[in-house]
């Protein structure tokens, strides 16, 4: 759990709240700060352990083969062979779903989109103290969303607003416009941050800049940037996108004017069709 996470969960707490929603919320909070290691331990345990083991075994075969000259004798160890590697690949098959989260959403609380996006401006905004931008909102969505998508969309809004307290070129507050959108013929929300920029953000060093952040995003390098450097916000951003099914991000200059980031996800959701639900 880290400082991020803290402001989000301190955001999101009422006063009425009851103890079990709370938990709920730290729960949610907790599983997705370790849904990436979770999922690189099931990566590493069916691919590299599996092959590496399989591979074992068929080097002990083939060593066998020549070294033993009993044809028959062969045979039965070859397939006493066979049997242990297979049993192998099934036990691992199971230690993989040991990481492979068993936790219950919670069901009866749910987020509107709006609840959602001013929960994840307030925590943002305690994050980046003293920056203060003039925020305006474009909520198009019928989603009722649960806690561990707050903890996502609250990512995103947290690095995109740091994004343009670093790099808008702006010494007055800039203007940012935020607008979250459900797309219910694909099952996915779009999320779009525009900002004011300076003439430092126009430039062709800041172009130029960007341009090599694609080309890094495009051929996956980012990723062992964000490991060694932390990367820029874009490819933070990138990196939250693509822990969804078919995440996309898109960004550059529109208008000439304003800066842009647009966000495709696919997150857990039930449309609000007006039956009984418990939203905030």
């Amino acid at each position: 759990i880290n400082a991020t996470m803290i402001h989000l969960a301190r955001s999101v707490v009422q006063r009425s709240m009851a103890p079990e929603i709370l938990f709920d919320i730290c729960f949610s909070c907790f599983w997705v700060g370790l849904d990436k290691s979770l999922k690189a331990a099931q990566y590493h345990l069916a691919n590299y352990t599996k092959r590496d083991l399989v591979a074992a075994f068929l080097h002990l075969q083939i060593s066998l083969k020549r070294e033993v000259e009993d044809v028959a004798r062969y045979e039965t160890v070859s397939l006493a062979i066979r049997q242990a590697s297979e049993k192998v690949q099934r036990e691992i098959d199971t230690m993989v779903e040991w990481f492979v989260r068993r936790e219950v959403e919670a069901r009866n609380v749910e987020y509107t989109a709006q609840k959602i996006l001013d929960v994840a401006i307030e925590s943002a905004l305690l994050s980046h103290r003293p920056f203060n931008p003039e925020i305006k909102l474009n909520v198009d969505c019928g989603y009722l969303m649960r806690a561990s998508d707050l903890v996502v969309i609250s990512e995103i809004v947290l690095t995109a607003l740091g994004n343009v307290k670093a790099h808008s070129g702006l010494q007055t507050r800039p203007e940012v416009l935020i607008s979250i959108v459900g797309v219910p013929t694909l099952d996915a929300l779009t999320i779009r941050i525009e900002n004011q920029v300076g003439a430092s953000a126009l430039s062709l060093a800041a172009t130029n800049r960007m341009a090599q952040i694609r080309r890094q995003i495009s051929d996956g390098t980012y990723v062992a940037k964000i490991r060694s450097e932390g990367g820029s916000g874009l490819m933070k951003i990138t990196s939250i996108a693509k822990q969804s099914d078919c995440g996309r991000l898109e960004f550059g200059i529109n208008d000439g004017k304003n800066f842009f980031v647009e966000i495709n996800l696919v997150l857990a959701h039930e449309i609000n069709d007006g039956s009984p639900k418990t939203a905030r």
